[in-house]
């Protein structure tokens, strides 16, 4: 099973960053997602905790960014909301006459295949993710 949750932080941080410092409800991101309401509050608790957004109670209540968007890394967001559990390597079979090499050679390729990964995401900012929506959002308001 995939899990979408890096995916919808991400896409919560970016309405937060089109709507600039504005309070968003969860409901409104959950609209523009297109999920349940209660799934975007408990991403918003994990971006709480992590610094990146504020929140406010209230009618006129909900979240906005706590950091500016060029300074929060997708990996930033990524180690806020998912599990850090790496993929692993099976346990062989003592007896199998070549268990062992596969073993070795999986644990080297994952090793470099996550820090490719880390790298990559270390490399991107909410802002730069932000930057079409904002440029899409603005041109419809002047239509």
């Amino acid at each position: 099973m995939k899990s979408t949750r890096f995916c919808v932080a991400v896409h919560t941080l970016v309405a937060l960053a089109v709507k600039g410092g504005e309070f968003v409800s969860s409901e409104a991101i959950a609209w523009s997602v297109d999920t349940n309401a209660s799934l975007i509050r408990r991403l918003m608790s994990s971006l709480q905790r992590a610094g990146m957004i504020t929140s406010q109670s209230g009618v006129k209540g909900g979240a906005k960014l706590a950091m500016k968007p060029e300074d929060i890394t997708l990996l930033d967001v990524y180690c806020a909301v998912e599990d850090k559990t790496r993929m692993g390597v099976h346990s062989t079979n003592p007896k199998c006459p070549f268990g062992d090499l596969v073993e070795d050679q999986m644990t080297v390729i994952l090793a470099k295949g996550h820090t490719e990964f880390e790298r990559v995401l270390a490399s991107k900012t909410i802002a730069q993710v932000a930057k079409p929506a904002i440029r899409r959002v603005k041109r419809a308001a002047r239509s």
